[in-house]
């Protein structure tokens, strides 16, 4: 029994190690991560989000075809204008934080054509992870709906209360690698502290999956 469970284990061990692997530019569900330079974001396909989840966000943006989301410090993020005291703040206190979520119809690589989106594949299992992990950043009120906060910076964009707190290290660019951490890619978010980090992993992800074709030549389809 001892020797058909360590079996067991061991197999189990191997398929979550090749997990990455098991989901090439043949196969898989397709989703991206996008970097405006010095923020980064993912985006998810809609029809592809586990219904089960019951991400009251995803049901508010449900006649799209993606959506983008990134996390970063409230106040900050949620300014008009730059502020040097917010820019302060955001290096070197500690914040609430906050989801900017937005829209996408259509190829995300078009919508965002002044920044840079990276495509990545996702076993089923993988996609999922990734969903729940952003979901649960989502600060919910006593009847589980989202908390909206406000109209978003860009096109059809809202923010949202989110849970935990803004402070160095953990950023926005942190938070973002966090989630494919989490979602079983082998990134660091240490290593992706900075836009440039997360860029730098990705494309690494991009190789072992051989996505060789740009993001804006990919078919609009969320599935293979």
């Amino acid at each position: 029994m001892i020797l058909r469970n360590s079996a067991a284990l061991l197999v189990w061990l191997g398929l979550c190690a090749s997990g990455v692997r098991a989901a090439t530019a043949e196969n898989g569900i397709r989703f991206y991560v996008d970097s405006h330079g010095w923020h980064t974001g993912v985006i998810l396909p809609v029809a592809r989000i586990p219904r089960d989840l019951d991400w009251p966000i995803a049901r508010d943006f449900r006649g799209y075809d993606f959506i983008e989301v990134g996390w970063g410090h409230k106040a900050f993020y949620m300014a008009r204008r730059f502020d040097v005291g917010l820019a302060f703040s955001a290096l070197f206190g500690v914040s609430p934080s906050v989801l900017h979520v937005c829209g996408v119809s259509g190829s995300p690589a078009e919508y965002f054509v002044e920044s840079t989106v990276y495509e990545v594949r996702a076993t089923p299992v993988q996609f999922r992870r990734l969903c729940a992990s952003i979901a649960a950043a989502t600060r919910r009120d006593a009847s589980g709906g989202a908390i909206y906060l406000g109209r978003g910076l860009y096109g059809a964009s809202r923010f949202y209360d989110a849970n935990g707190r803004y402070y160095f290290p953990n950023t926005c660019n942190y938070w973002t690698a966090e989630r494919l951490r989490l979602a079983g890619y082998d990134v660091s978010p240490l290593v992706g502290l900075s836009a440039g980090g997360v860029a730098m992993q990705v494309r690494r992800l991009q190789r072992e999956q051989e996505i060789r074709k740009p993001a804006r030549d990919s078919a609009v389809a969320a599935s293979p």
